[in-house]
């Protein structure tokens, strides 16, 4: 840390612009912070939309599927009943002869009982199609419901967040502006501070009291809780140098010390 003798009016100047440049700096922060979640809402629906359409895409699929099925299951229903159908115009015919008829009522008794199988699979694509046809319009409806409300919040969103990075920008050079008017060794420290410490770089010291096993009164950094050396509370106290904690090298100052200053 650098240590320079500086007037109490400057300390003062620099302590209120560092506290100034904070405030500046956590404001355009916020609105960064906002523009995001408004982009996350965004991103999730646009998630949200993506599934939607692949699962129209499935059911669209699967209905292809079930009624090339359906086709075959039907031709061969089809071919099963002109197969009886032949059967039984022949039953005249073939009930002259004994074992023909053994064979005609083996035939019959298979295709019958074929075409009741096919018939309830028939039944069963039929109510597959139905249960996808309901399924595809469900989804097709929250799909077009979700369009909607998607292009309106990405219209309000887009107007919006333009206002915010604007005013993030307005907020961005108030704050170089403020920065310049401090000596530039502070102001890029600080600057770099407020990235790496998420925006608090600047901290009021903690009054810890006098402890009975301790004969001074100590001082804490609240950034980090350590207790501040006796050094770097005097120079807080008396304004006579801008300083940073030993620890996690925020600035710290007291609040009432600073007012008391001349």
């Amino acid at each position: 840390m650098r240590s320079q003798v500086i007037s109490k009016e400057d300390f003062k100047k620099i302590i209120h612009t560092l506290i100034e440049v904070q405030d500046i700096y956590s404001n355009a922060l916020e609105i960064e912070k906002k523009i995001l979640e408004q982009r996350k809402n965004l991103d999730d629906m646009s998630r949200q939309l993506a599934r939607l359409s692949s699962m129209l895409k499935k059911y669209e699929q699967r209905k292809k599927e079930l009624l090339k099925t359906k086709e075959l299951v039907s031709e061969n229903l089809a071919n099963a009943k002109k197969r009886l159908a032949e059967l039984m115009e022949r039953e005249s015919e073939i009930a002259r002869n004994q074992r023909s008829i053994e064979s005609f009522n083996i035939e019959v008794t298979t295709l019958r009982a074929s075409i009741s199988e096919i018939s309830e699979e028939l039944r069963s694509i039929e109510e597959q199609i139905n249960d996808i046809n309901d399924r595809y319009e469900e989804t097709k409806k929250a799909y077009e419901s979700l369009s909607i409300e998607y292009q309106a919040e990405e219209k309000v969103v887009e107007e919006q967040s333009k206002e915010l990075i604007e005013k993030v920008e307005e907020l961005k050079a108030l704050k170089e502006k403020k920065l310049s008017q401090i000596p530039a060794h502070i102001a890029q420290s600080f600057d770099n501070l407020l990235t790496k410490k998420g925006g608090l770089a600047i901290v009021p010291i903690e009054d810890l009291g006098n402890p009975k096993k301790y004969k001074d009164h100590y001082y804490a950094c609240s950034g980090c809780n350590i207790i501040l050396p006796y050094m770097v509370v005097e120079k807080i106290k008396f304004g006579n140098d801008v300083v940073q904690c030993p620890s996690c090298f925020r600035y710290v100052y007291h609040p009432s010390w600073l007012d008391r200053l001349g």
